[in-house]
């Protein structure tokens, strides 16, 4: 049977509609779209290798380094907890922070932390956080 769908995909590609030029839109200023800064690094990585330097990629989230031998054995450990964490974070690793910072000299409670899977879903700084 023939859905719509499968028809979509076996159809025939149609070419994409040119991109505005300025030609078409007279008195328009088409104003360039700017490289995204991990697109930027990524390229000046590129050429620095490219011309023989050795480089330590840190731009990104994906660095490519190895994974040290305890934090392999902790994520393996932690390999059956795969639900949702909590809002703020995984308790334990509050705590852990807290710690971390209180040893230094900044007096810190897990209440003051808060732990996110990266940068990008993270709530910044400023954002109330539910308990």
């Amino acid at each position: 049977m023939q859905t719509a769908l499968s028809t979509m995909l076996s159809a025939e590609p149609q070419p994409l509609a040119p991109p505005p030029s300025r030609e078409r839109f007279p008195g328009r200023a088409l104003a360039p779209v700017p490289v995204s800064a991990t697109l930027a690094a990524n390229e000046a990585l590129a050429r620095r290798r490219a011309a023989g330097a050795t480089v330590l990629p840190l731009a990104f989230g994906e660095a490519g380094l190895p994974v040290h031998p305890l934090l392999r054995e902790a994520l393996a450990a932690a390999a059956g907890r795969n639900a949702y964490a909590p809002l703020a974070g995984v308790p334990e690793l509050r705590e852990v922070a807290a710690g971390y910072w209180a040893r230094r000299g900044l007096p810190t409670t897990a209440d003051a932390v808060v732990s996110g899977p990266g940068s990008s879903p993270s709530p910044p700084p400023s954002a109330p956080c539910a308990r």
